[in-house]
């Protein structure tokens, strides 16, 4: 199964030089990730370019006779960092080159992250010869991403710590707006400072449209169950917004779930008509629950209208969801998916005979600072351990 985007096919793609041709079809022509398909008695892996199609019997805790489908995005890309943004960030370049708002001789690029954005976006800038990018990240960051972000050629600043996104989206607007009094705003052929992504709302919508029809044709070829449920987590808001609605124009029927931290309800809130105007009295998360936490909703990529409930996980809950994904099914991601396959099994407990989506969408490499085992409470059968080892 081979990619196909009208971005190939138009006559602003077909009027770039030839070596930016080559470049981007590096970047995106690629092949679909893997698909795992579990369900109470075995895990079954896909391979979609190779024709994998293998079944393992395994005890797995997948009620109700539903199906979990965890499609590994984090995987396959030409520029791996390990996270579903190497499949991302090309569509996002691609779309600026065409419109002529970057070239790589006259524009400095910046963006600002909490690692698995901004080392993608990091990765593709130098694959396709932007010198010298610019990414904002969190003072209280881990090491390892900055050391990883740097690696790829990329100039890191600091926003202050203990605010999250507040205070790199407000560092961002004064950076831009400092460049734009000096250069002028963006335009065709212009030099400016260009931010990539964000609080320009640049959407996803080929990287999405193109999930969506693999999966639709993975349905239609009898690979993969139709989906009823997508589940995955709010970030930005562009992923789930996107996604959610290529999967409804597929399935009308779909319901599109966002799942979040317990202890900081920021979509459940939204969707209830409140902003969380109270969020300077909530403890401090030990890692960004969401990167929408105290960024006005103007400024977000999420579309509420997509989003039809939310899954609100308390830590214990979360901390089995990334046990299940890295111990039992061995597919080392970070915690974030541990979120997302947790809401998951959340949801399989609510409803029977359904197939439930999420992406795997993170490695859990890039988070280790050191070599060392990682002590992971859990608790998923009283017949189990209390503890779970990961060696870096």
């Amino acid at each position: 199964m081979r990619l196909v985007s009208s971005n190939f096919e138009s006559v602003e793609f077909m009027r770039l030089p030839m070596d930016r041709r080559a470049a981007f079809s590096r970047l995106l022509n690629r092949s679909p990730t893997p698909l795992v398909v579990l369900t109470n008695d075995r895990v079954r892996l896909i391979g979609l370019d190779a024709g994998v199609n293998s079944s393992i019997p395994v005890d797995m805790p997948i009620p109700n006779g539903n199906r979990i489908l965890l499609k590994l995005e984090h995987l396959g890309a030409y520029c791996s960092t390990g996270s579903f943004y190497d499949r991302l960030y090309p569509w996002l370049f691609l779309r600026a080159e065409l419109a002529g708002f970057i070239h790589p001789a006259r524009t400095r690029l910046i963006e600002c992250s909490v690692g698995n954005a901004g080392a993608a976006f990091a990765s593709v800038a130098r694959v396709l010869g932007y010198k010298n990018p610019l990414v904002l990240l969190p003072a209280d960051i881990y090491p390892s991403r900055v050391r990883q972000i740097k690696e790829l050629d990329a100039e890191v600043v600091f926003s202050p710590s203990c605010v999250g996104p507040i205070g790199y989206i407000k560092l961002l607007e004064e950076m831009l707006a400092d460049d734009w009094r000096n250069h002028g705003r963006p335009k065709k052929g212009g030099s400016s400072l260009f931010p990539i992504s964000k609080i320009r709302k640049v959407p996803n919508e080929p990287y999405a449209e193109f999930l969506a029809e693999v999966l639709h044709q993975l349905t239609r070829n009898g690979l993969a169950p139709r989906i009823d449920t997508f589940v995955f987590g709010v970030g930005s808001g562009n992923t789930i917004s996107q996604v959610g609605f290529a999967l409804k124009r597929v399935n009308q029927a779909a319901r599109v779930i966002c799942c979040e931290h317990q202890e900081y309800p920021f979509v459940e809130r939204l969707l209830n008509g409140r902003y969380p105007d109270d969020i300077d009295d909530w403890p401090e998360p030990d890692w960004p629950a969401s990167t929408i936490h105290g960024v006005p909703l103007k400024k977000l990529n999420l579309k509420l209208d997509v989003i039809d409930d939310v899954v609100s996980l308390p830590r214990q809950t979360r901390e089995e969801g990334w046990f299940l994904a890295n111990n039992i099914l061995g597919l080392s991601a970070g915690r974030p998916t541990g979120l997302a396959v947790a809401a998951a099994l959340e949801i399989a407990n609510r409803v029977e005979h359904q197939t439930i989506l999420t992406l795997v969408f993170d490695n859990l490499g890039k988070y280790w600072q050191e070599r060392r085992p990682i002590v992971v409470p859990y608790v998923v059968r009283d017949d189990m351990s209390d503890k779970a080892f990961i060696y870096g």
